[in-house]
């Protein structure tokens, strides 16, 4: 995962992974167009082995939970870190991680974790802007179907 920040330090990418209780299998210092800098991070924790991510020889994935604790972390201390590419971001910046997210992780802790959400519930909201699958154990997860995050959140 690509983030882009300005405040994020490799002492934050750690203190956020011990937070998610992953290890950081990777992250490199690269240059960024949007922010002072970006970090190319990679986690493992208690998610399957053999994803596109994590070859099977590796130690297993982290899992969406936990990648949702670790971002979460470090975007309460850079709200406007952007994690992905710049014109179509995973998230934009904090208010879109959380509404991505249906704020799942301002306060969920390793052992609270889904380790394999079963994403059984998919719909489109009323305006078709966007889509929602939910898990059962409470789990949302947003995304627009088309336009940005920017124009999204102003209307």
């Amino acid at each position: 995962m690509k983030i882009h920040a300005t405040l994020v330090s490799a002492k934050d990418l750690r203190a956020a992974a011990d937070r998610a209780g992953v290890t950081l299998t990777r992250f490199e210092l690269l240059n960024s167009r949007t922010h002072a800098h970006s970090w190319d991070v990679l986690l493992s924790g208690s998610g399957r082995r053999g994803t596109q991510y994590v070859s099977r020889t590796e130690s297993p994935a982290a899992t969406w939970d936990e990648w949702g604790m670790f971002l979460g972390a470090l975007f309460r201390r850079e709200p406007t870190m952007r994690c992905g590419n710049t014109r179509r971001p995973i998230y934009a910046d904090l208010s879109h991680f959380s509404w991505v997210t249906d704020n799942r992780y301002d306060d969920l802790t390793p052992d609270q974790q889904h380790r394999v959400h079963r994403w059984d519930t998919w719909h489109v909201n009323m305006t078709h802007a966007y889509s929602v699958k939910e898990c059962r154990c409470g789990a949302v997860c947003r995304w627009l179907r088309e336009g940005s995050w920017a124009e999204f959140a102003r209307t």
